[in-house]
């Protein structure tokens, strides 16, 4: 569970910052699909779309600082 693990490294900061986007996809995905607005649908599915290049970033960024590939390595927030 991810409040059991404490952030003590930039390592451990990048493997936990993956979470909040993906989820934050999933979050935004269903706030589209339930809005009926079409200004509101365009703004959560904008937001959507956004998440996943925010999640590469925390990857790369964890592999260049933690030194490890995440290939085959599941990340705290995957």
């Amino acid at each position: 569970m991810l409040t059991t693990k404490s952030i003590t490294s930039l390592e451990s900061f990048l493997d936990l910052a993956v979470w909040p986007e993906k989820h934050g996809q999933n979050f935004y995905a269903r706030a589209c699909d339930k809005a009926v607005d079409d200004a509101l649908k365009e703004t959560f599915s904008a937001l959507a779309s956004e998440e996943p290049k925010h999640c590469a970033v925390y990857t790369d960024l964890y592999e260049v600082y933690a030194g490890k590939s995440t290939e085959g390595h599941e990340l705290l927030g995957e």
